[in-house]
């Protein structure tokens, strides 16, 4: 388990012990963690990035180089540049969110959910953060129903 799932595990014990207990949405609740994440930054409805989720979505690799589209993310216009909103430390909200993108695809379901969970957590407000780990502690598999 990489550093991230642990501190999920640390921090929201009764939600991650949900989503291990589910182990067939586990993958599912990935991808829409990874698709919140990316809505909420604002990177959504970028053309590159929406295919990267549809692949995803259909379970094959986003992308061949993520160091190639981590530089594309950085360098697109298009890409806007936006601050996680009540954060601790100024962190940009497309880095966090690309983050959410990159973790969903983790071999491991597991390690995936909470990784992405993770990331998806740096990606939002602590309002919008509040509310999606107490959707996650009721219906692990269902939530995040849709992006906010």
């Amino acid at each position: 388990m990489k550093g991230n799932a642990r501190k999920v595990v640390r921090e929201h014990r009764a939600v991650a012990e949900a989503i291990a207990a589910d182990p067939a949405g586990q993958r599912a609740l990935a991808v829409r963690l990874a698709h919140q994440a990316c809505a909420a930054a604002g990177l959504a409805e970028i053309e590159w990035i929406a295919s990267a989720l549809a692949a995803l979505a259909q379970g094959a690799e986003p992308f061949q180089d993520w160091r190639a589209a981590g530089q594309r993310l950085l360098a697109d216009p298009a890409v806007p540049t936006t601050v996680v909103p009540g954060g601790e430390t100024p962190t940009r909200q497309q880095t966090a969110a690309f983050a959410a993108l990159r973790t969903a695809a983790l071999p491991d379901p597991l390690t995936a959910a909470l990784e992405t969970l993770a990331a998806t957590l740096g990606t939002l407000g602590p309002d919008e953060c509040a509310d999606l780990l107490a959707e996650l502690r009721r219906t692990p598999s269902q939530a995040p129903r849709q992006a906010r």
